[in-house]
C-alpha cells in the first residue's frame, strides 16, 4: 500500500517538490581503486663480515714431490729418535 501512495505522490508532483525543497546532503565520495595486494618480501639474513686472519696460516705440507729415498730417510730418522730397531720392519 505504501508504494502505491508514493507512486501517486510522484505522479501528482508532490514528491518532486519535496525532493527539490529538501536540504541537499553532501554527495558520497567517488569510489577509489585500492592498490593491488602484494606479498611481503622474505626476510633476509644479515651477511657475515669477512674477517682477515691476524696471522698467516702455515702450509699443511711442503710443496714438491718426495722420492722414495726421502721417505725412507725420514722413516729411519723417526725410528732412531724412538730408539727402535729397523730390522723388524725389513722384509726377510
Amino acid at each position: 500500500m505504501r508504494y502505491v501512495k508514493k507512486f501517486e505522490q510522484f505522479k501528482s508532483g508532490k514528491m518532486n517538490e519535496e525532493f527539490v525543497n529538501s536540504p541537499q546532503t553532501s554527495p558520497s565520495p567517488s569510489p577509489t581503486i585500492a592498490p593491488p595486494i602484494t606479498k611481503p618480501d622474505r626476510p633476509t639474513k644479515p651477511g657475515k663480515p669477512i674477517i682477515q686472519p691476524s696471522v698467516d696460516p702455515q702450509p699443511k705440507a711442503e710443496h714438491g714431490k718426495k722420492t722414495a729415498e726421502d721417505v725412507a730417510k725420514r722413516f729411519i730418522s723417526e725410528l732412531e729418535e724412538k730408539g727402535e730397531d729397523i730390522e723388524k720392519y725389513l722384509n726377510k
